[in-house]
């Protein structure tokens, strides 16, 4: 069982927003592809008829602190429970079987790669629930907040909810706040290296690792991403 105070952890990789020269057809064609990915069983990647696909992934895909960039620098979100403070759990760390820091890749995450996490079949216990707020505070962008259902194995099905699961249900938050960046312009006064998009140098969501999630108040959490890539 895991509970969010252990700092030992996996990885693998998602479909891909519309290059620089995306049209509005081709971003459309890829909202009619992640809408599919929606609809499918979230926790399929992980059943055990499944997993041999993923028995050989090669190494080249775990980030390595070669290929890492900075930090994205968030404010600390603010929620309507902020006094709230007590009892926070410890951060959630995402760390990958043979890499050589913390982090899993969000695509990887969203096409089976957390089966490679430490304490991937570890069920995560939440103290409050039967749902989490997960929060991003993307600079140049407004707060943005989606909520995710937490099972609770001891109700049917009794399924636990794994580091696998919980990991691969962030990352389609982060996929969703992506996706809407790409139709959402920056703050006047934002610093436009951060800025997401389809553009040669804009962030995609391939270049987005997951390093950990912070409890900020009583089941608000909070991603703390990086870059796979120099700024």
């Amino acid at each position: 069982m895991y509970s969010g105070s252990d700092t030992s952890s996996t990885t693998a990789s998602a479909g891909s927003p519309p290059g620089s020269n995306a049209s509005a057809e081709s971003i459309g064609e890829w909202r009619d592809e992640v809408a599919a990915l929606e609809n499918t069983d979230a926790d399929s990647d992980f059943s055990p008829s499944n997993r041999s696909q993923f028995d050989c992934l090669p190494l080249s895909l775990l980030p390595s602190r070669n290929e890492s960039g900075p930090l994205v620098p968030q404010r600390l979100c603010s929620t309507p429970y902020e006094s709230e403070t007590g009892e926070l759990h410890l951060p959630i760390i995402f760390d990958v079987i043979n890499s050589s820091e913390y982090g899993i890749l969000v695509s990887d995450a969203l096409n089976g790669g957390a089966r490679w996490l430490r304490h991937s079949d570890d069920e995560v216990v939440f103290r409050y629930g039967p749902s989490l707020s997960i929060q991003l505070e993307w600079p140049g962008y407004q707060q943005w907040s989606r909520r995710i259902r937490v099972p609770d194995s001891r109700s049917p099905p009794r399924r636990p909810f794994t580091m696998a699961m919980l990991a691969r249900s962030i990352a389609r938050c982060i996929r969703q706040f992506v996706l809407q960046c790409y139709t959402e312009p920056m703050q006047a006064d934002a610093d436009e290296r951060w800025k997401i998009g389809p553009g040669p140098n804009e962030i995609k969501l391939e270049d987005l690792i997951l390093e950990c999630i912070d409890e900020v108040a009583k089941g608000c959490w909070q991603p703390q991403l990086k870059l796979r890539r120099p700024l």
